[in-house]
């Protein structure tokens, strides 16, 4: 199944390329614009099952260079909604009992990535496009919900910042776009790789993220 998916995922993005012309000559073209979509994520801790998947939001500015006529270098700076729900045991702090408990963990961030765009052959009107690259996070604020109900032992909801570590410095990006003329719709993956969670006794905790967005070139 998973081999069959793969094949149409890539004999779809052949064809779409094969039925475009050839470049446009952008280079030196400097394109700035603004985005905005929805986020999916999750967070991964070898304790912690994940237990849904966290929708929020993100929206920023963005900036391109043209360095060939097929090759470009992106900056962004936005803010993005992360975090994720999963279950994980605290113990009472009145009567020591041990509970399972649903939480959801909100996590506002000051985004910022930087990404090659690698264009394939365009009609001169729209033009497709693959990315890779790296992003920085910079925490903004932190929230944790009890989904389990407020009448069992551990029960919170309250900010938690200090449980975080204040910058998530590198993630890796890759991701698939088009530019249509002068509107950009882009799907991408964020893979965290560094650990987030400020606590020391944690195992690793990294933050995982899909994202489609739309965009208006300036």
């Amino acid at each position: 199944m998973k081999k069959t998916l793969a094949f149409t995922a890539c004999l779809t993005i052949i064809l779409v390329c094969d039925a475009f012309g050839q470049y446009r000559d952008r280079t030196g073209t400097l394109n700035i614009g603004l985005k905005a979509g929805g986020t999916a994520s999750f967070i991964q801790n070898p304790r912690w099952p994940i237990s849904g998947i966290k929708i929020g939001s993100t929206a920023g500015l963005f900036l391109n260079y043209f360095h060939t006529e097929s090759v470009n270098l992106q900056l962004e700076v936005g803010l993005v909604s992360k975090g994720g729900i999963y279950e994980r045991s605290f113990r009472d702090s009145a009567t020591q009992a041990r509970a399972l408990r649903r939480i959801s963990q909100n996590l506002q961030y000051l985004n910022v990535p930087i990404t090659t765009n690698f264009y394939f052959k365009d009609n001169g009107v729209a033009s497709l496009y693959m990315q890779f690259g790296f992003y920085s996070n910079f925490l903004l604020s932190a929230k944790m919900e009890d989904l389990s109900g407020s009448d069992e032992p551990g029960s919170m909801s309250s900010d938690n910042e200090e449980a975080f570590n204040d910058r998530e410095a590198f993630g890796i990006v890759g991701g698939i776009g088009m530019d249509i003329n002068g509107f950009n719709v882009e799907g991408r993956i964020n893979l965290g790789v560094l650990n987030i969670n400020a606590d020391p006794r944690i195992p690793k905790t990294t933050n995982q993220a899909a994202q489609v967005t739309i965009g208006y070139f300036f």
